[in-house]
């Protein structure tokens, strides 16, 4: 993996697990705290996507310059 997005995923792992600690006796707040979770995990597929994405890219490239 990319160490760049490897550490972007690792922090957005603990953005989400500081999220998932917020209180939810409120209805707004749990409602927004789903969202955000949500969120984050959209963020975190997209992360991953990118990652294979470059690397497939750089994988072709080598073996075109090969």
């Amino acid at each position: 993996m990319i160490p760049e997005i490897e550490e972007s995923i690792g922090a957005m792992i603990h953005f989400r697990s500081e999220i998932s600690s917020l209180p939810t006796e409120y209805s707004h707040l749990k409602k927004a705290r789903l969202k955000m979770i949500n969120s984050i995990n959209q963020i975190m597929e997209e992360f991953k996507l990118a990652n294979s994405l470059s690397e497939n890219f750089s994988k072709n490239l080598e073996e075109i310059l090969n």
